[in-house]
């Protein structure tokens, strides 16, 4: 399960040939995470407040409501381009944890921001409290199965989905019906950073 789960995520982030039409604009090239800071849209760093002491899901909180913060929002923001910006924050933490399913708080958004490992079900978590903090409702879709884990919410009016892990979201249903693979959006900044887009 491990080793389809490990291939799910290497063909998120390297299909490269299916596109999904979306109307996200994203102008994210100062979108980092670098060391203990994270950068919002304009470049500025902003420290991100590490406690591994006391309550952990406060903790975590904490981080969720500076990225909430640094995705901020702007004159003609569509839900998708600020919930897209915040899938990608979501995703460089991920990105430089490691992957587990044993370690502790491997599910849980204090793995994801402060722990240094998780799975999909911690992203998933992670991005859940982070749309809380923008004011989304987000479901964590599949929580507590032992399958891969994102979240759907509605943006703009319509359904979509958040994928923390993978880094992007959009509009519609997270895998096509027809022929059961993820649609990455060409517009997301994922994609975009991915292809060497965005710096």
């Amino acid at each position: 399960m491990k080793k389809k789960i490990l291939l799910m995520m290497a063909a998120l982030l390297y299909l490269t040939t299916v596109f999904a039409v979306s109307s996200n604009t994203t102008n994210a090239e100062s979108i980092d995470l670098k060391g203990n800071y994270l950068y919002d849209r304009q470049g500025r760093a902003h420290k991100i407040p590490i406690t591994k002491k006391g309550n952990h899901t406060k903790a975590a909180k904490r981080v969720a409501k500076l990225i909430a913060r640094c995705v901020g929002k702007k004159a003609g923001d569509t839900d998708l381009t600020r919930v897209d910006t915040a899938v990608y924050y979501v995703s460089l933490f991920a990105a430089r944890d490691a992957y587990s399913m044993k370690a502790p708080y491997y599910n849980k958004a204090y793995g994801v921001f402060i722990g240094g490992s998780c799975s999909c079900a911690g992203t998933a978590d992670a991005m859940q409290m982070v749309l809380k903090q923008m004011g989304f409702k987000a479901i964590h879709v599949n929580k507590n199965k032992y399958t891969h884990q994102w979240c759907t919410l509605k943006m703009d009016g319509k359904k979509g989905y958040a994928d923390g892990q993978a880094g992007f979201a959009n509009y519609g249903s997270y895998f096509s019906k027809k022929n059961k693979y993820v649609m990455i959006p060409s517009t997301s900044v994922a994609f975009k950073k991915m292809n060497g887009e965005l710096e």
